[in-house]
């Protein structure tokens, strides 16, 4: 039995909209690749933690974090965030990694937070539990993952289906 390495929690400072948010994370280091993490409405970075012990993804680059307001990230009372502006700021989250290529998994309103990522990096994967239908999206090169992904934009944005 190995011993896996034990996950470090960091804050990153990300500046959105004029302030700054000190987002607080955890990073498991691996050697095959990135997953990162986003949480549901109401969770926390410590909703994946359990995952740094599965013996499935000990060789990956663990990641997960608090969106503002929740846990110990920074959230600004004077600045209500909808789910674009989470979105946004998990970008500016995901440019502070510097992780090249990388895998998104969401849940629930981390989900929507992921499908909205993809359209942003559309090289990354993504894998989604928008808590009543599960969907599995990866932005491989095939017709039909492209055209699963102008579902998404539909589903993300109905407005965007009209023209």
């Amino acid at each position: 039995m190995t011993t896996k390495p034990t996950p470090q929690f960091h804050s990153a400072p990300i500046l959105y909209k004029g302030k700054i948010f000190q987002i607080e994370y955890f990073i498991r280091p691996g050697s095959k690749g990135t997953i990162v993490m986003l949480h549901g409405l109401g969770g926390c970075k410590e909703n994946y933690y359990e995952a740094c012990k599965s013996d499935a993804l000990e060789d990956y680059t663990l990641v997960s974090f608090d969106n503002p307001g929740t846990g110990n990230s920074t959230y600004f009372e004077d600045m209500p965030l909808n789910v674009d502006d989470l979105a946004a700021i998990s970008a500016l989250f995901i440019d502070h990694l510097n992780a090249g290529r990388f895998i998104l998994c969401g849940t629930s309103m981390g989900g929507l937070t992921t499908l909205i990522l993809q359209l942003q990096f559309p090289d990354c994967r993504a894998f989604c539990d928008r808590s009543t239908s599960r969907t599995v999206l990866t932005n491989r090169d095939t017709e039909y993952l492209h055209s699963r992904r102008q579902e998404q934009v539909a589903f993300v944005y109905p407005e965007a289906s009209k023209k």
